[in-house]
Formats: structure tokens, sequence, C-alpha cells
């Protein structure tokens, strides 16, 4: 008996090992190590801020087997009552949808039962809003407005204004935030008019673009200012936009200089706008003035057109001779 006792210990004690092994909490730290080892920099760090403030706390050490779609409405609404946007909650359970098909992938469970989370979200979200919310970005009187307040605190070197060349480059090329703060003087060639985005600066760190490619931006896509401002910029360093110590920007002394700016504008009457939404001041101006969705979204660096079309429809401009298009058929009365 001694013996199918020792026996008997040690399956319960391989089970537990086994199922140690096999939840939430384990599952993920081991997505962290091998999987993000694939991805950016960024995006591990992203991912583990996720894990490590969402969704650890709420799964803990939960069997992954157990896991099922509940648990993902469960998960988002508490999201929510901590005041997280859907976004967040999205992309947190998106990591955690990839660790259920590995799991799938690897024959430990049959099928995933997270699937369709995008969609659950979504729903989710439009079951609670009142309104649609909007894409928030300056109109061009407003872009004007706000380049000037920061073009004179960059003359007259107050606080933040440092920060203008920068600024006025997301402005007026649509490039992201990483890809402004990455951009070298190699890649500004003013005599053809072009600027080539190869690669972003992330947390200190050289990535490339979001979606994997280059691009090229013409240096005056939105009029002769971005010309005139690098002519007028000092080389200092490698890079175009640059500290007040001539080193490359850090993203965080950068909002900071933003916040600076947005008070000071906030103070001319001009609506309160995050850094990002200079991309969306760009975008939807592009398109008010009749720019093709298709060439909007190469200079965004849109994978898809798709993308600009869903995030962007609300600029599309409506021409004059587009009003009233039903009204020449026969059926609505026209000719009769």
């Amino acid at each position: 008996m001694g013996g199918a006792k020792r026996i008997a210990a040690k399956v319960r004690s391989w089970t537990a090992r086994r199922r140690d092994e096999r939840n939430v909490a384990a599952l993920l730290e081991r997505y962290l190590e091998r999987e993000g080892a694939r991805h950016s920099a960024s995006y591990r760090q992203t991912a583990e801020g996720l894990v490590r403030l969402h969704l650890r706390p709420f799964f803990g050490d939960r069997a992954i087997a157990e896991l099922r779609r509940e648990d993902a409405i469960a998960f988002t609404l508490q999201m929510r009552q901590r005041g997280k946007g859907a976004a967040t909650a999205l992309n947190s359970l998106s990591i955690l949808r990839r660790v259920v098909e590995i799991e799938v992938e690897s024959g430990h469970l049959s099928r995933n039962t997270l699937r369709g989370v995008g969609r659950l979200v979504a729903d989710l979200a439009r079951a609670e809003a009142r309104e649609v919310p909007r894409v928030q970005a300056y109109d061009p009187v407003q872009l004007a407005q706000f380049l000037e307040i920061a073009r004179e605190r960059w003359l007259a070197r107050r606080m933040g204004g440092w920060a203008y060349p920068c600024i006025a480059g997301l402005a007026w090329t649509g490039m992201r935030r990483g890809e402004a703060l990455g951009l070298q003087w190699r890649d500004v060639d003013l005599e053809r008019g072009e600027i080539a985005i190869r690669r972003a600066r992330v947390r200190g760190r050289a990535v490339t673009p979001k979606n994997g490619h280059s691009r090229r931006i013409p240096a005056d896509v939105a009029g002769p200012m971005l010309p005139a401002l690098l002519r007028e910029l000092p080389r200092r360093s490698d890079f175009v936009f640059t500290a007040p110590a001539g080193g490359p920007v850090d993203e965080g002394n950068l909002g900071r200089g933003w916040r600076a700016l947005q008070r000071d504008a906030e103070h001319s009457g001009l609506p309160k706008i995050r850094l990002h939404d200079l991309r969306h001041t760009f975008a939807s101006c592009a398109l008010a003035a009749g720019i093709p969705a298709p060439a909007v979204a190469a200079l965004l660096g849109h994978s898809n057109p798709a993308t600009t079309m869903r995030v962007y429809a609300h600029a599309l401009p409506l021409r004059p001779q587009d009003r009233g298009f039903l009204a020449m058929t026969p059926q609505n009365g026209a000719g009769s």
C-alpha cells in the first residue's frame, strides 16, 4: 500500500504542477517572454503594462481551460467601471485571446473560447454610449492660430516654445509622433522636396514605422511652410527636431512642451486637443480639401485605405453638384 500511496501522491503532484503551468498568469508570462521577442519594443512595453495592470489582477491563477465568453464580458464591464476605454479593454483581451490560441495550436485546448472579443467589446461600448464620439481635430483656421501661438513662444524662447518645430512638422505632414522624433537630416531632401519616413523613435529606441514600411511625403504637401521652417532650423545633430540641449527629443519632454502650448491655446479660446490629434487634423483637412482618400492613406502610412475611410469619413466633402442627387430621377418627380 505504501508504494501505491507514493504513486498516487506523485500523480497528484504532477497534475497540480501541470494545472499551475496552464493557468492564466503563468501563460501570460510565457507569452511575454517568448512571443514578445517577435514584436517591437513599444509593443512589448505596452503588452507588459496591460498584463500587469489589467489582465493579471482580474484573471490571476485561473485555469486557462476555464475561460469563457462571460469572463471577457465581466472583464470589459469592470474596465469600464474603472474608467478605462474600450480600446484598452480590447487590447488587453487581444493578448489573452492570442494566449488561448497558442494553447489550441499546441493541443492543450480544443477551441478558442475568446474568439470574437473585438465584436463583443464594440457591442458593449455601443450599448452604453449615448452618442458617437467625434474625432478631435482643429480646422484649418484653428490650426493656423495654434501654430502662430507656438511659433511666438519659440521665437521668444518661452517655456515649451522649443517644441514648435516638431509640432509644426506633425501638423503639416501627418507623421506619427515617433516618426517625427526619429526623423534625421539624411531623410530630408529639400531639393527634391521629399521627406522619407524610414524609422520611428519610441521610448528612446529606433524602430521601424508602425506598418513596417517606409514611405515618402512631399515636404510641401500642406504648403510651403515646412520647407521654409526646415531651412531655418540649425543642424545641431543627426536629428531634425532636437531638444533645447541639441540631442534627440524625449517623448515625455515633448508632452510637457505640448501641454504648455495647449494652456496658451485654451486661453486664446481654442479647443483642447491631444498631441496625436494633430495627425487627425492633417487627415481631416486634407480630405476636406479634396485630396482622395487613397492618397491621404498613403501619406498617413495606413496599410489599408479602408482604415482612413473608417476614421475620417466625416471629413469627406459633399460637392455642390452632389446635392439633390435623387431629384432628377423620374420616380422622384423630375420631368413629370
